[in-house]
C-alpha cells in the first residue's frame, strides 16, 4: 500500500509533469492545455454514454436474478477511467481512454470473477463448503456430519491411538 500511494503521489505527478513539458515543447503550451482539455471533455462525454449502458445491463441482470459480476466490474473500471480522464496528464487521460475499451476491461473482469469464484467457494463459517486459500491454489472440499441432535454436545471421548 506505501508502494502505491508513492506512486500515485510522487512518481506520478513528476512523469505528467515530464510528458507535459514535452508535448508542450513539440506542439506548444497553448495547443497542449487545449489537448488536455478536450480529451477530459470527450472522456466524460464517452464515460456518460458507456456508464448509462452498463447501469441498464446491471439492472436487467438484476430482474433476471443473475449476479451482475461483469457489469459492476465495467462499472468500476468506467468511474476509474472518468476520475483518470478528470485529472489533468496525459499519461492519466491514456490511462482514463484504456479503461474505456471494452477489450481491456475484460483483463480485470476475468480477475475479478476468478476471485469472486475462489471466494464464494470458500462458502460462509463451517457449513461444509469448499475451502481455498488462493487463486490457482488447490481447493478443499470438507463436509459436516449431523449424527448428534441439535442443541447437544458430543461427549468429549480420547483420539483413537496406540492408548486404546
Amino acid at each position: 500500500m506505501v508502494v502505491f500511494l508513492v506512486v500515485v503521489l510522487i512518481v506520478l505527478p513528476l512523469v505528467e509533469l515530464a510528458v507535459m513539458l514535452q508535448v508542450a515543447q513539440w506542439i506548444g503550451v497553448l495547443p497542449a492545455l487545449g489537448l488536455l482539455i478536450g480529451i477530459s471533455i470527450l472522456g466524460v462525454w464517452v464515460v456518460k454514454r458507456q456508464g448509462g449502458g452498463v447501469l441498464r445491463r446491471i439492472r436487467d441482470a438484476l430482474r433476471a436474478g443473475q449476479v451482475p459480476t461483469a457489469a459492476l466490474v465495467d462499472a468500476v473500471c468506467i468511474v476509474a477511467a472518468g476520475t483518470l480522464l478528470i485529472v489533468p496528464g496525459f499519461v492519466t487521460d491514456l490511462l482514463g481512454l484504456l479503461l474505456l475499451v471494452p477489450l481491456v476491461r475484460a483483463i480485470p473482469r476475468g480477475w475479478v470473477q476468478r476471485r469472486l469464484v475462489i471466494r464464494a467457494a470458500a462458502g460462509v463459517g463451517n457449513a461444509g463448503m469448499a475451502v481455498a486459500a488462493r487463486s490457482r491454489e488447490r481447493t478443499f472440499v470438507a463436509s459436516t456430519r449431523r449424527d448428534r441432535e441439535p442443541g447437544k454436545r458430543p461427549a468429549l471421548e480420547p483420539p483413537p491411538g496406540p492408548h486404546s
